[in-house]
């Protein structure tokens, strides 16, 4: 399986106080599978990591599991920064 790139980070907070700033498919799968808080939204978590295995697999692009990996952190309320907002923090709005 070959690691590829989001073309923005996505910035988590899995923890209080911690920020990740996630580049890559192989790391979102890292701090989804070590790093993510258990129990909240575990359908979108499941559905994050099966996309994210299926894109390093090369049956997917990185698009489509830096969106599932997205949508999984705004589901659990740890999504800080999706890179779409010009620097703006989205916990701050």
């Amino acid at each position: 399986m070959k690691d590829k790139p989001f073309h923005k980070p996505v910035v988590v907070s899995p923890r209080f106080g911690h920020l990740r700033q996630i580049r890559t498919v192989a790391e979102a799968g890292r701090v989804l599978l070590h790093e993510w808080p258990e129990g909240l939204n575990p359908k979108k978590n499941n559905q994050a990591a099966k996309i994210i295995i299926e894109t390093l697999r090369g049956n997917r692009k990185p698009s489509e599991a830096r969106k599932a990996l997205i949508d999984a952190a705004q589901a659990a309320g740890i999504l800080i920064d999706d890179g779409q907002n010009d620097g703006h923090q989205i916990a701050a709005e």
